[in-house]
């Protein structure tokens, strides 16, 4: 069985609450140019998830492709950052190459 980008990131969101300054759909304006792709079931739990650093968008991270199936790896790097999210994981060190796919990511 398959999931979307989107229906991926939304069941890793529910795992975290972040407060959102912004209604949803600007908050994933700012973040994706396909942002009117995403369902409109969808919005608040990607934007809540991108807030939280748990989206991870490989080769471009301004293009979340919300509706292609997610493949093992974006749903490998989603657990990942959702376990990082909540204390389980160290984040990825600075230097990694991967840390660049992360949306919303800030050095630490």
């Amino acid at each position: 069985a398959t999931s979307s980008k989107s229906n991926s990131t939304m069941a890793l969101k529910n795992k975290k609450s972040v407060a959102l300054n912004n209604p949803e759909s600007i908050t994933v304006s700012n973040y994706y140019t396909d942002a009117k792709k995403i369902p409109y079931y969808a919005v608040d739990d990607v934007a809540v998830a991108t807030k939280a650093n748990m989206v991870v968008n490989y080769p471009n991270q301004k293009i979340l492709n919300p509706n292609q199936p997610a493949t093992r790896g974006e749903v490998a790097a989603f657990i990942y950052q959702a376990l990082v999210t909540q204390g389980k994981l160290q984040p990825l060190p600075n230097q990694a190459a991967a840390t660049k796919y992360i949306v919303n990511r800030t050095p630490k």
